[in-house]
């Protein structure tokens, strides 16, 4: 008659309490079910209701009486299962004592029937503990509106978790988890009765909690270094020297940053840049500090420029540098321009003057002609 309630209440014991419930009427949207589902679930099951486009089919007396025999079954069987995990539970302390210790003797039966005893248990990783029991979201729009609680099973009931402020469960949730593995484990083969281990755990698991609880430790303000009055000796030698040197203050801007009172500064052209006290109007004399030892530096590059320029056969003036007007270019008429050099002309001249106008040339006697 409804096909889509299968899907919308996902919960067996709620499932066969609505088709009990709703087996006898015609009208499915307008059955109470206050007291068997969450609000959300109620609505969504009515809409979806009023809105089938399936007509409700009328069952036959004995189909009805089927289906109701069939709901108290299961219900009788999901009442034998609570009887079973009451006993289970109150004989935990025998049968899981570690367990039972550490999330209590409920959360213990409750894992031990779900998983399908304690050897399945202990068998299962703590990934699937974590999630043992959870429920499922199947609310169709109004999950917001539910306390359906994401990756958390029976062990989010512990007492463990419950005491710790919500902000803290999830992260207790993921340390319990394994430590249960454990002691189901343990349980399993019956390696420690007494229970002494899972109290263990417990303890350290509490430990742990208090330790995230505390407050950061207090920002210590420490105290300043006592003032150290020694004289320091400044750092000196060549490097520093040079360096002091470079960035020194130099006699042109110096009078470059003076004014003059009463008179007009000069500036460079158009712009703004002024000349200080170096104008025309200020004429100053500069001091030029002679530096000795560059001067000597100088004057031997100076005199090992004319020896290779000496050697090279170019003629230097008396400064040492090389005549403006011998070059190696000359223009032709007919090629344009044709590389010449100056010193082999001059060198044939001087030679053809010697030959010829020199004081060891010698008039040659030609032979008569017969």
């Amino acid at each position: 008659r409804f096909y889509d309630l299968e899907s919308l209440v996902v919960n067996p014991l709620d499932y066969v309490n609505v088709v009990k419930r709703m087996v006898r009427e015609l009208k499915l949207s307008e059955v109470d079910l206050t007291d068997l589902l969450p609000g959300p679930t109620i609505m969504v099951v009515k809409m979806a209701a009023s809105n089938s486009t399936t007509e409700a089919q009328v069952l036959s007396e004995e189909e009805i009486l089927k289906i109701e025999a069939a709901c108290d079954g299961a219900l009788k069987l999901d009442q034998a299962r609570t009887e079973i995990l009451r006993f289970v539970e109150s004989r935990m302390t025998f049968i899981a004592p570690n367990l039972s210790a550490l999330v209590g003797t409920n959360i213990a039966a409750r894992l031990i029937g779900i998983a399908g005893g304690l050897l399945a248990l202990s068998r299962l990783p703590a990934s699937t503990i974590q999630v043992l029991g959870s429920d499922k979201k199947t609310l169709e729009g109004f999950s917001t509106a539910s306390a359906v609680k994401k990756h958390a099973g029976y062990i989010y009931d512990s007492e463990l978790v419950q005491q710790t402020p919500p902000s803290y469960r999830k992260k207790v949730v993921r340390v319990l988890a394994p430590k249960c593995a454990l002691a189901a484990r343990m349980d399993s083969y019956a390696q420690e009765k007494s229970g002494s281990t899972g109290e263990r755990m417990k303890e350290e698991i509490q430990s742990k909690i208090d330790k995230w609880q505390e407050r950061p430790p207090a920002k210590q303000i420490k105290a300043l270094p006592a003032p150290d009055e020694k004289s320091r000796n400044n750092r000196g030698g060549k490097r520093v020297r040079k360096l002091k040197d470079k960035f020194a203050m130099t006699e042109y801007r110096k009078y470059a940053n003076r004014m003059a009172f009463g008179v007009a500064e000069e500036t460079h052209g158009n712009t703004e840049h002024g000349f200080g006290m170096l104008g025309v109007a200020n004429r100053v004399k500069l001091h030029v500090v002679r530096d000795k030892k560059l001067q000597k530096q100088l004057h031997h590059h100076q005199i090992q420029q004319q020896r290779k320029q000496q050697k090279r056969g170019i003629k230097t003036n008396v400064n040492g540098s090389v005549s403006g007007i011998a070059s190696s270019l000359a223009m032709t008429p007919v090629q344009g321009m044709e590389l010449v050099d100056p010193e082999s002309q001059a060198r044939k001249v001087q030679e053809a003057n010697l030959k010829y106008f020199g004081k060891t040339g010698t008039f040659s006697q030609l032979p008569k002609n017969k």
